[in-house]
This record gives structure tokens, C-alpha cells and sequence, in this order.
């Protein structure tokens, strides 16, 4: 059987260490992660903000080029649209930021190193939740990163959950000064760790940790993807599918929740199944009573939520996309794992870490994907009890 690869080893070693404290100890293995827990915990501390460096996404206007646009089409009037909020922001942030004392270094997504963040006591990124994936790739460790969404009438971040809004300027001149005060939260999210065998070669790491998730499937999405796969919960029988997915507590809350929300009509179909079947309980309406709508849908959230996880926890979310059965354990096709092996049969396989970064497999190639340590964590920034994160027009309704 597949054994872990160095991309596991440390959340082996991590995991052995902890029975051990539990065992000199006397305490059960749970209480003993409760205790590991709780020794994540970040503490802030006040930030001189001398130096700072400010990322700025790339906007679809930039990305697709000026001669794309033509003056009467309205898909067009949104670009520019979009591209002026975004370089509107980006301006008057930096007005604050010089008008605060601060020494700033503006830098384009694309051109983001981690040497150009070295030395920086506070990385915002200015932008969406896809610009703070990109960042994340590259940030120092132990460096805070805050999040700003520079055009929150058109998208919700949960990575970059601090609005800006030209009408509402303080907003980002406040969190300045609760940064200098220590006044606010970090929190440490966990990344995955993949490390590659290939046939006949040496064990390597990729260059990058993924902040969300990890995507392994055939290049063209039309076809079926064959692995075989086993991880520290024991072996999963896996051959064909559309892609394995992988997440971390940050991606448990957006991409796996989506791909584990369940359709009402299904909650409904296995009801009333039970319902003719003589099981207790059913729809509502029934003789035995039962669900009502409303309750359904509660029930299919529920089963979306279940699997959401803290952005620290030492485990990650695994999922079987549109498993082939019986190809498949249907009981196996998700589930917690602190690391799992997949020997990759595809075809023209790719493995793609948050949405953007993309490494190629061949047949037979190994590969270990893991939950990172704590201490190779992203520090992000949050102000918890604020309505900073809420965007005026909605703050507005909550204080009338």
C-alpha cells in the first residue's frame, strides 16, 4: 500500500507528539488537541506600520486589454466601471496611508515575491478573495495580511471582508489605528502541503502551499479522471471520478460548502423513501407527521455545514467529485483526513492549488497531500465585534 510522502511526515510527527504529551500527561488524545488548539492561538500585538505593503488585484479590464472595449456595449461600461472603483480605491488608500506616516509599497498582483514583502509589519491586499489566495503564496512568514474589498457593491469577500467605500473613508483610517492599539484578532489559517513521486524519480515539494484547496482531475474537464488513493483514516476506494478535492478550514467554508450543499428535492425524495417504507417520521402531511418545507431545506444545509471546519484545524476536507460507482465506496466519497496518497492514473492529469498555480502528473506519479503545520500559517488580520465588515449601505439599515 501507498505510504505517506514528506508532505505528511510533519503532520505524522505532529500528530505522534501529541499522544505522547498525552500520555505523559495522563490525558486523553482529545484533550491534548484541545490543548494544541488553544497553543495556535495567535497574539496580537501593536504594529508600528513604519512599512507596508499594498497588493492590488488585476482588474478584468487590465487582464483582457482597452481594445476589447467598445463604447456602446454595456458589458464593456461594467469593466470600466469596475477598473475605476478598483483605481479609485487603490488611490485614496494610499492618500491615508501617507497621510498615517506610513512608508508605502504598492505591487501588482502579478508582480508579487516573497522578497518584495520582506520587512513589511503589515501586507494588505487590496482587492477580492482571489488577489489574497495569489499573496498568500508568497507572504513571509509571522507577517500579518489584511484583507479589503475595493469594490464591495459588486462582491462579498471572505478573505478580503473589510469594505471600502469612497463614502466611508474612516473605515480603513479606524482599522489603522486598532492595528497600532493591537486592538484586533489574528487568525492562523492552516495551509495544505503537497510533496510529488514520480516513477522511477525522487520525492519533491511543490514550491507553494495552498491557502484553500488543492484540485487534482484531467486537464480537459469533459473527462474521467482514475486514481487510487488511501489516507491516515484508512484506505478510500477511489478509481473513477471528476477530481478529488481537497480543503482547508478556510476552503471548508467556501468551495466544499458548495460542493457539499445538497438539492432540497433529494431531502424531500429520501423522506418520503423512508416515509413508504414504514420508517418513523417523513413529510409533513403524513400520518406519522413529519418535515416541512422550511425544515427541509434546514436539512440540506445542515449537511453543508457539518463539514465546515476552523481555519486552524489540523485536518482537512476531502471530496470525491461525481464518483463512478461501483467504482466508488458511495460511504467513502468525503470525509476528514490529516493526509491522503493518491497514486494518479489519469491520462493528462493536472493538480491546481487555489484556482491558480498548476502542476502537470504523469501515470503512476504519487503524490501526498497534507495539512500544513501552524507554524507555516497565514496570519490574517480580523476585527472581531466591529461593523467595520458590514458595507454602508448595510450598516445604515442595522443602526436605523
Amino acid at each position: 500500500s501507498a505510504q505517506p510522502g514528506i508532505a505528511a511526515r510533519a503532520a505524522l510527527d505532529a500528530a505522534a507528539a501529541a499522544a505522547a504529551r498525552a500520555s505523559e500527561t495522563r490525558t486523553t488524545p482529545a484533550a491534548e488537541l484541545e490543548a494544541q488548539e488553544d497553543r495556535s492561538k495567535l497574539v496580537p500585538r501593536a504594529l508600528g506600520l513604519r512599512k507596508v505593503a499594498m497588493i492590488s488585484k488585476s482588474t478584468r479590464l487590465e487582464r483582457l486589454g482597452a481594445s476589447v472595449l467598445n463604447v456602446n456595449d454595456s458589458l464593456a461600461s461594467r469593466l470600466r466601471d469596475a477598473h475605476d472603483r478598483h483605481a479609485a480605491a487603490l488611490e485614496a488608500m494610499a492618500e491615508i496611508l501617507e497621510r498615517e506616516g506610513v512608508s508605502l509599497t504598492p505591487i501588482a498582483v502579478q508582480n508579487v515575491r516573497p522578497e518584495s514583502l520582506a520587512g513589511a509589519d503589515l501586507v494588505i491586499v487590496a482587492g477580492g478573495d482571489g488577489t489574497f489566495l495569489s499573496t498568500a503564496a508568497h507572504l513571509p512568514e509571522n507577517t500579518p495580511v489584511l484583507g479589503v474589498n475595493t469594490d464591495p457593491e459588486r462582491s462579498t469577500g471572505a478573505l478580503t471582508a473589510l469594505p471600502y467605500e469612497e463614502e466611508d473613508p474612516d473605515a480603513i483610517t479606524n482599522a489603522l489605528e486598532r492595528l497600532r492599539r493591537g486592538n484586533y484578532e489574528l487568525i492562523p489559517r492552516r495551509r495544505i502541503a503537497v510533496s510529488i513521486k514520480p516513477v522511477g524519480g525522487s520525492e519533491y515539494f511543490l514550491p507553494r502551499l495552498a491557502l484553500n484547496d488543492v484540485f487534482v482531475s484531467e486537464r480537459s474537464s469533459g473527462r474521467v479522471y482514475a486514481c487510487e488513493a488511501t489516507g491516515d483514516g484508512g484506505p478510500v476506494r477511489v478509481r473513477r471520478s471528476s477530481g478529488v478535492l481537497f480543503c482547508t478550514g478556510t476552503g471548508s467554508t467556501a468551495r466544499m460548502k458548495n460542493q457539499m450543499r445538497l438539492d432540497t428535492r433529494a431531502v424531500r425524495h429520501v423522506l418520503q423513501e423512508a416515509q413508504d417504507r414504514g420508517a418513523v417520521g417523513g413529510l409533513e402531511g403524513s400520518s406519522r407527521g413529519g418535515l416541512s418545507e422550511a425544515e427541509c431545506v434546514s436539512v440540506a444545509e445542515s449537511w453543508s455545514r457539518r463539514w465546515e471546519l476552523k481555519p486552524d484545524a489540523p485536518q482537512m476536507v476531502y471530496s470525491i467529485l461525481e464518483p463512478m460507482v461501483p467504482d466508488c465506496t458511495p460511504r467513502n466519497t468525503s470525509g476528514l483526513a490529516r493526509w491522503m496518497v493518491i497514486r494518479s492514473l489519469g491520462h493528462n492529469t493536472v493538480l491546481t492549488l487555489d484556482g491558480f498555480y498548476e502542476h502537470p502528473l504523469r501515470y503512476g506519479d504519487e503524490l501526498t497531500v497534507a495539512i500544513g503545520d501552524i507554524e507555516h500559517a497565514v496570519h490574517s488580520v480580523h476585527f472581531p465585534a466591529h461593523d467595520i465588515y458590514l458595507p454602508r449601505r448595510r450598516r445604515d439599515k442595522v443602526h436605523q
